[in-house]
């Protein structure tokens, strides 16, 4: 990715809500990086690479944990219902 948009990203947070999101937007981001660095250094990213069914194990994982969150973000937020 390159990195006028991430920055394009950051600053655009900062400017439509205010300073704490644009910080909270910088460490998801930094996080995310160490969790790829991680990954990387452990060799889990080459075995995702060479391993379709690892890649798909891994996937539906993510995405049957972001489908859990919405659904208690929307517990939690009536307002997201509608």
């Amino acid at each position: 990715m390159d990195i006028t948009i991430i920055l394009s990203f950051l600053l655009a947070q900062s400017i439509t809500q205010n300073k704490q999101a644009g910080i909270t937007t910088s460490l998801g981001l930094c996080s995310g990086l160490l969790v790829h660095i991680s990954a990387t250094t452990l060799g889990i990213s080459a075995l995702l690479y060479q391993s379709s069914f690892a890649f798909l194990i891994v996937t539906a994982g993510q995405l049957t944990y972001f489908s859990w969150h919405m659904k208690l973000l929307k517990i939690a937020d009536p307002q997201l219902n509608s």
